[in-house]
């Protein structure tokens, strides 16, 4: 329900059909329930809020801008849309302007989250 509704908000005039893998990644970030230290501590999932790379607070706004551990990730899809990344404050309109760019940022969106996935599932063990 939630991703239909993500995806209905998002993208009413982009035929999003072929990228049905990048949703789930995208409603993850923008509605801040995912593999995210914050949402998992609040679910009693995880005994503290903080990313296992930094130690700063692990949230979505950490993940997509400050984590060290991304960088290589930030900077292929700032090479491949020629700007940094929108900000969170720009992000979904930039998601909605085109299908170009809901590509490449739902992309980013999927890699980071599978591999943080990945990674908070070894860790936990």
């Amino acid at each position: 329900m939630v991703i239909r509704t993500v995806h209905t908000c998002i993208s009413p005039n982009i035929d999003l059909s072929e990228f049905q893998k990048d949703i789930d990644s995208v409603t993850q970030i923008l509605t801040r329930h995912g593999s995210f230290g914050t949402f998992t501590k609040r679910i009693k999932n995880k005994k503290n809020h903080t990313c296992g790379m930094c130690e700063q607070k692990d949230d979505p706004t950490h993940v997509l801008y400050e984590c060290a551990r991304w960088d290589q990730e930030r900077r292929a899809v700032e090479k491949k849309i020629e700007r940094i990344l929108p900000r969170e404050n720009e992000i979904v309109d930039y998601l909605k302007s085109s299908q170009i760019n809901w590509l490449n940022i739902s992309e980013f969106m999927t890699v980071v989250m599978k591999k943080k996935e990945k990674g908070d599932r070894e860790i936990k063990g």
